[in-house]
Protein backbone atom coordinates (compact mmCIF):
# COMPACT_ATOMS: atom_id res chain seq x y z
CA UNK A 1 0.00 0.00 0.00
CA UNK A 2 1.28 3.32 -1.10
CA UNK A 3 1.08 6.51 0.68
CA UNK A 4 0.95 9.75 -0.92
CA UNK A 5 3.49 12.06 0.76
CA UNK A 6 2.43 15.22 1.90
CA UNK A 7 3.85 18.72 1.01
CA UNK A 8 6.14 20.13 3.71
CA UNK A 9 4.20 23.43 3.77
CA UNK A 10 1.09 21.45 4.08
CA UNK A 11 2.85 19.85 7.37
CA UNK A 12 3.28 23.62 8.58
CA UNK A 13 0.47 25.56 10.15
CA UNK A 14 1.15 29.51 10.47
CA UNK A 15 -0.54 29.93 13.52
CA UNK A 16 0.62 32.90 13.78
CA UNK A 17 -1.50 34.19 11.15
CA UNK A 18 -4.36 32.52 12.40
CA UNK A 19 -4.55 33.84 15.47
CA UNK A 20 -4.06 37.43 14.88
CA UNK A 21 -5.38 39.53 18.05
CA UNK A 22 -7.21 42.74 17.02
CA UNK A 23 -4.38 44.47 18.06
CA UNK A 24 -2.18 42.70 15.81
CA UNK A 25 -4.50 43.29 12.92
CA UNK A 26 -4.71 46.53 13.50
CA UNK A 27 -0.31 46.71 13.63
CA UNK A 28 -0.14 45.03 10.62
CA UNK A 29 -2.87 47.26 8.47
CA UNK A 30 -1.38 49.86 9.94
CA UNK A 31 2.43 49.21 8.59
CA UNK A 32 0.48 48.41 5.32
CA UNK A 33 -0.75 51.56 5.05
CA UNK A 34 2.11 53.60 6.30
CA UNK A 35 4.25 51.89 3.37
CA UNK A 36 1.20 52.70 0.81
CA UNK A 37 1.82 56.78 2.21
CA UNK A 38 5.93 56.61 1.70
CA UNK A 39 5.29 55.05 -1.95
CA UNK A 40 2.76 57.57 -2.59
CA UNK A 41 3.17 59.56 -6.09
CA UNK A 42 1.03 62.51 -6.98
CA UNK A 43 1.74 62.99 -10.63
CA UNK A 44 -0.31 60.36 -11.97
CA UNK A 45 -3.49 61.85 -9.99
CA UNK A 46 -2.73 65.23 -11.46
CA UNK A 47 -2.92 64.19 -14.98
CA UNK A 48 -5.53 61.72 -14.14
CA UNK A 49 -7.81 65.62 -12.63
CA UNK A 50 -6.29 67.61 -16.05
CA UNK A 51 -7.95 64.83 -18.22
CA UNK A 52 -11.13 64.50 -16.16
CA UNK A 53 -12.18 68.15 -15.39
CA UNK A 54 -15.82 67.98 -16.20
CA UNK A 55 -16.52 65.46 -13.60
CA UNK A 56 -16.51 68.43 -11.07
CA UNK A 57 -18.68 70.17 -13.34
CA UNK A 58 -21.07 67.49 -13.68
CA UNK A 59 -21.19 66.81 -10.40
CA UNK A 60 -21.97 70.51 -9.22
CA UNK A 61 -25.05 70.02 -11.46
CA UNK A 62 -26.75 67.41 -9.66
CA UNK A 63 -26.27 69.06 -6.47
CA UNK A 64 -27.49 72.19 -7.13
CA UNK A 65 -30.55 70.49 -8.78
CA UNK A 66 -30.93 68.45 -5.43
CA UNK A 67 -30.66 71.40 -3.47
CA UNK A 68 -33.52 73.02 -5.19
CA UNK A 69 -35.82 69.65 -5.44
CA UNK A 70 -34.93 68.15 -2.62
CA UNK A 71 -36.94 70.31 -0.27
CA UNK A 72 -39.94 70.12 -2.84
CA UNK A 73 -39.57 66.47 -2.52
CA UNK A 74 -39.84 66.54 0.97
CA UNK A 75 -42.85 68.77 1.33
CA UNK A 76 -45.51 65.88 1.30
CA UNK A 77 -43.38 62.88 3.31
CA UNK A 78 -42.58 62.76 6.95
CA UNK A 79 -38.78 63.98 8.26
CA UNK A 80 -36.06 61.07 8.30
CA UNK A 81 -34.53 60.67 11.60
CA UNK A 82 -31.01 58.66 10.85
CA UNK A 83 -29.96 60.21 14.33
CA UNK A 84 -27.73 56.98 14.10
CA UNK A 85 -26.40 57.63 10.93
CA UNK A 86 -26.01 61.10 10.85
CA UNK A 87 -23.97 60.58 14.25
CA UNK A 88 -21.58 57.92 13.11
CA UNK A 89 -21.06 60.10 9.66
CA UNK A 90 -19.76 63.22 11.72
CA UNK A 91 -17.70 60.69 13.77
CA UNK A 92 -15.93 59.49 10.55
CA UNK A 93 -15.65 62.76 9.39
CA UNK A 94 -14.05 64.14 12.66
CA UNK A 95 -11.61 61.22 12.34
CA UNK A 96 -10.75 61.40 9.07
CA UNK A 97 -10.24 65.15 9.50
CA UNK A 98 -8.12 64.51 12.60
CA UNK A 99 -5.89 61.86 10.40
CA UNK A 100 -5.38 64.59 7.30
CA UNK A 101 -4.23 67.38 9.95
CA UNK A 102 -2.04 65.17 11.72
CA UNK A 103 -0.09 64.65 8.19
CA UNK A 104 -0.60 68.32 6.29
CA UNK A 105 0.31 70.45 9.95
CA UNK A 106 3.83 68.50 10.50
CA UNK A 107 4.39 68.67 7.08
CA UNK A 108 4.05 72.06 6.95
CA UNK A 109 5.62 73.24 9.78
CA UNK A 110 8.45 71.56 8.65
CA UNK A 111 8.48 73.15 5.35
CA UNK A 112 8.26 76.48 7.05
CA UNK A 113 11.46 75.77 8.83
CA UNK A 114 13.27 74.18 6.46
CA UNK A 115 12.36 76.33 3.16
CA UNK A 116 10.89 79.72 4.37
CA UNK A 117 7.06 81.04 4.20
CA UNK A 118 7.70 81.99 0.66
CA UNK A 119 8.07 78.76 -0.50
CA UNK A 120 5.36 77.07 0.79
CA UNK A 121 2.67 79.70 -0.38
CA UNK A 122 4.57 79.83 -3.83
CA UNK A 123 6.94 77.26 -4.74
CA UNK A 124 6.12 74.22 -6.94
CA UNK A 125 3.92 71.61 -4.91
CA UNK A 126 6.21 68.70 -7.23
CA UNK A 127 8.83 69.69 -5.11
CA UNK A 128 8.02 69.34 -2.02
CA UNK A 129 4.61 68.27 -0.99
CA UNK A 130 2.65 65.87 -3.80
CA UNK A 131 4.66 62.64 -2.76
CA UNK A 132 5.03 60.99 0.09
CA UNK A 133 2.28 60.66 3.25
CA UNK A 134 1.71 64.79 2.54
CA UNK A 135 0.80 64.80 -1.00
CA UNK A 136 -0.85 61.31 -0.33
CA UNK A 137 -3.47 63.15 2.05
CA UNK A 138 -3.72 66.52 0.08
CA UNK A 139 -4.88 64.34 -2.56
CA UNK A 140 -7.77 62.83 -0.43
CA UNK A 141 -8.76 66.14 1.01
CA UNK A 142 -9.68 67.67 -2.27
CA UNK A 143 -11.50 64.40 -3.23
CA UNK A 144 -13.02 64.49 -0.01
CA UNK A 145 -15.18 67.17 -0.96
CA UNK A 146 -17.29 64.82 -3.07
CA UNK A 147 -18.57 62.82 -0.22
CA UNK A 148 -18.84 65.80 1.96
CA UNK A 149 -21.64 67.01 0.04
CA UNK A 150 -23.54 64.54 1.68
CA UNK A 151 -23.82 66.61 4.26
CA UNK A 152 -26.50 68.75 2.22
CA UNK A 153 -28.46 64.96 1.89
CA UNK A 154 -28.91 64.67 5.64
CA UNK A 155 -30.17 68.16 5.87
CA UNK A 156 -32.65 67.52 3.36
CA UNK A 157 -33.93 63.92 4.18
CA UNK A 158 -34.44 64.97 7.75
CA UNK A 159 -36.30 68.37 6.91
CA UNK A 160 -33.72 70.46 7.93
CA UNK A 161 -33.37 74.14 6.27
CA UNK A 162 -30.62 74.22 4.10
CA UNK A 163 -29.07 77.65 4.30
CA UNK A 164 -27.41 79.54 1.45
CA UNK A 165 -23.93 79.67 3.56
CA UNK A 166 -24.17 75.63 3.55
CA UNK A 167 -24.60 74.92 0.09
CA UNK A 168 -23.00 77.76 -1.34
CA UNK A 169 -19.64 76.79 0.27
CA UNK A 170 -19.99 72.85 -0.43
CA UNK A 171 -20.97 73.63 -4.00
CA UNK A 172 -17.59 75.84 -4.50
CA UNK A 173 -15.51 74.52 -2.35
CA UNK A 174 -15.49 71.23 -4.28
CA UNK A 175 -14.89 73.11 -7.66
CA UNK A 176 -11.88 74.87 -6.22
CA UNK A 177 -10.14 72.61 -4.78
CA UNK A 178 -10.44 70.32 -8.10
CA UNK A 179 -9.15 73.11 -9.83
CA UNK A 180 -6.55 73.93 -7.68
CA UNK A 181 -4.97 70.15 -8.14
CA UNK A 182 -5.83 70.22 -11.73
CA UNK A 183 -3.50 74.13 -11.34
CA UNK A 184 -1.04 72.20 -8.40
CA UNK A 185 -1.65 76.19 -7.00
CA UNK A 186 1.12 76.36 -4.79
CA UNK A 187 -0.28 77.32 -1.56
CA UNK A 188 -3.02 74.39 -1.36
CA UNK A 189 -1.39 72.63 1.44
CA UNK A 190 -2.02 75.81 3.64
CA UNK A 191 -5.99 75.71 2.52
CA UNK A 192 -6.34 72.04 3.18
CA UNK A 193 -4.23 71.88 6.59
CA UNK A 194 -6.41 74.74 8.07
CA UNK A 195 -9.11 72.79 7.06
CA UNK A 196 -8.37 69.37 8.23
CA UNK A 197 -7.99 71.18 11.72
CA UNK A 198 -11.23 73.37 12.09
CA UNK A 199 -12.84 70.23 10.68
CA UNK A 200 -11.93 67.85 12.86
CA UNK A 201 -13.65 70.43 15.53
CA UNK A 202 -16.68 71.01 13.72
CA UNK A 203 -17.66 67.10 12.97
CA UNK A 204 -16.66 66.29 16.43
CA UNK A 205 -19.20 68.79 17.62
CA UNK A 206 -21.89 67.98 15.38
CA UNK A 207 -21.39 64.18 16.72
CA UNK A 208 -21.47 65.13 20.02
CA UNK A 209 -24.96 67.13 19.44
CA UNK A 210 -26.40 64.22 17.70
CA UNK A 211 -25.83 61.50 20.68
CA UNK A 212 -27.11 63.42 23.73
CA UNK A 213 -24.28 65.91 24.08
CA UNK A 214 -25.33 69.33 23.45
CA UNK A 215 -25.84 71.06 26.72
CA UNK A 216 -22.01 70.27 26.96
CA UNK A 217 -20.69 71.34 23.86
CA UNK A 218 -22.66 74.06 23.43
CA UNK A 219 -20.40 76.86 24.74
CA UNK A 220 -18.17 75.63 22.19
CA UNK A 221 -20.44 76.59 19.01
CA UNK A 222 -19.17 80.17 18.84
CA UNK A 223 -15.29 79.49 19.18
CA UNK A 224 -15.73 77.17 16.31
CA UNK A 225 -17.41 79.85 14.44
CA UNK A 226 -14.73 82.09 15.26
CA UNK A 227 -12.32 79.34 14.07
CA UNK A 228 -14.26 79.19 10.70
CA UNK A 229 -13.82 82.89 9.72
CA UNK A 230 -10.09 82.88 11.66
CA UNK A 231 -9.69 79.99 8.95
CA UNK A 232 -11.21 82.88 6.26
CA UNK A 233 -9.04 85.55 7.17
CA UNK A 234 -5.80 82.88 7.10
CA UNK A 235 -6.73 81.87 3.45
CA UNK A 236 -6.89 85.66 2.34
CA UNK A 237 -3.91 86.26 3.67
CA UNK A 238 -1.99 83.40 2.08
CA UNK A 239 -3.87 84.41 -1.59
CA UNK A 240 -2.79 88.12 -1.00
CA UNK A 241 0.74 87.00 -0.71
CA UNK A 242 0.56 85.33 -3.29
CA UNK A 243 -0.65 87.97 -5.38
CA UNK A 244 1.49 90.09 -4.31
CA UNK A 245 4.51 88.05 -5.64
CA UNK A 246 2.76 87.50 -8.73
CA UNK A 247 2.59 91.15 -9.43
CA UNK A 248 6.09 91.77 -8.62
CA UNK A 249 7.67 89.22 -10.13
CA UNK A 250 5.09 86.62 -12.52
CA UNK A 251 4.34 83.71 -12.46
CA UNK A 252 7.77 82.57 -12.42
CA UNK A 253 7.94 83.29 -9.05
CA UNK A 254 4.69 82.24 -7.92
CA UNK A 255 3.07 78.54 -8.93
CA UNK A 256 -0.79 79.63 -8.90
CA UNK A 257 -2.54 79.64 -11.96
CA UNK A 258 -4.31 83.61 -12.24
CA UNK A 259 -8.01 81.82 -12.44
CA UNK A 260 -6.78 80.00 -9.33
CA UNK A 261 -6.04 83.47 -7.64
CA UNK A 262 -8.72 85.37 -8.65
CA UNK A 263 -11.10 82.52 -7.87
CA UNK A 264 -9.93 81.67 -4.50
CA UNK A 265 -9.70 85.38 -3.84
CA UNK A 266 -13.31 86.00 -4.11
CA UNK A 267 -14.26 82.31 -2.72
CA UNK A 268 -12.56 83.40 0.68
CA UNK A 269 -13.74 87.19 0.79
CA UNK A 270 -17.35 86.04 0.13
CA UNK A 271 -17.06 83.31 2.99
CA UNK A 272 -15.82 85.45 5.58
CA UNK A 273 -18.60 87.70 4.80
CA UNK A 274 -21.26 85.48 5.53
CA UNK A 275 -19.27 83.85 8.50
CA UNK A 276 -19.05 86.77 9.83
CA UNK A 277 -22.85 87.69 8.97
CA UNK A 278 -23.84 84.25 10.18
CA UNK A 279 -21.67 84.57 13.57
CA UNK A 280 -23.07 88.57 14.38
CA UNK A 281 -26.81 86.92 13.58
CA UNK A 282 -26.37 84.34 15.81
CA UNK A 283 -24.22 85.44 18.75
CA UNK A 284 -24.14 88.93 18.72
CA UNK A 285 -28.18 89.55 18.49
CA UNK A 286 -30.47 89.42 21.24
CA UNK A 287 -31.15 86.15 22.55
CA UNK A 288 -28.27 84.90 20.40
CA UNK A 289 -25.33 82.60 20.37
CA UNK A 290 -25.22 80.59 24.34
CA UNK A 291 -27.63 83.02 25.08
CA UNK A 292 -30.39 81.62 22.92
CA UNK A 293 -31.38 79.19 24.51
CA UNK A 294 -31.64 81.29 27.70
CA UNK A 295 -33.42 83.73 25.53
CA UNK A 296 -36.01 81.30 24.63
CA UNK A 297 -36.49 80.11 27.82
CA UNK A 298 -37.25 83.32 29.17
CA UNK A 299 -39.70 84.02 26.52
CA UNK A 300 -41.02 80.60 26.67
CA UNK A 301 -41.94 81.53 30.78
CA UNK A 302 -43.04 84.78 29.93
CA UNK A 303 -45.38 83.10 27.11
CA UNK A 304 -47.10 80.68 29.68
CA UNK A 305 -47.18 83.76 32.49
CA UNK A 306 -49.58 85.71 29.51
CA UNK A 307 -51.64 82.35 29.13
CA UNK A 308 -52.23 82.08 33.10
CA UNK A 309 -52.98 86.32 33.10
CA UNK A 310 -55.34 85.99 30.27
CA UNK A 311 -56.57 82.68 32.00
CA UNK A 312 -56.90 84.72 35.05
CA UNK A 313 -58.37 87.53 33.82
CA UNK A 314 -61.04 85.16 32.07
CA UNK A 315 -61.95 83.55 34.70
CA UNK A 316 -62.32 86.96 36.87
CA UNK A 317 -64.32 88.37 34.37
CA UNK A 318 -66.51 85.12 34.61
CA UNK A 319 -67.37 85.80 37.84
CA UNK A 320 -68.03 89.07 38.02
CA UNK A 321 -71.07 88.16 35.44
CA UNK A 322 -72.33 85.60 37.35
CA UNK A 323 -72.31 87.70 40.17
CA UNK A 324 -74.01 90.79 38.46
CA UNK A 325 -76.90 88.03 37.09
CA UNK A 326 -77.37 86.63 40.47
CA UNK A 327 -80.86 88.42 41.55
Amino acid sequence: MSMAITPREWLIVPTQAVSLTTFERYTVAKTQFRRFERNYRGLPTIEWTQANAQIPIIIAGFYLAFVYWGPRLMNNRKAMRLKPLFATWNLLLSLFSFLGASRLLPALASGVMQKGLQHTVCGRPQEWVMDGPAGLWLTLFIFSKIPELIDTAFLIIRKKPVIFLHWYHHFTVMLYCWHALDTTAAPGIWFAAMNFFVHSIMYAYYFATNVGLYKYVRPIAPVLTTLQILQMVGGTAILCRCAWTFVQHGQTHCHIAPSNLVAGLGMYLSYFALFALFFAGKYCGPGGGGKQSVGSSKLQLASTSDVKSVSNVKTTTQLRIKTTATP
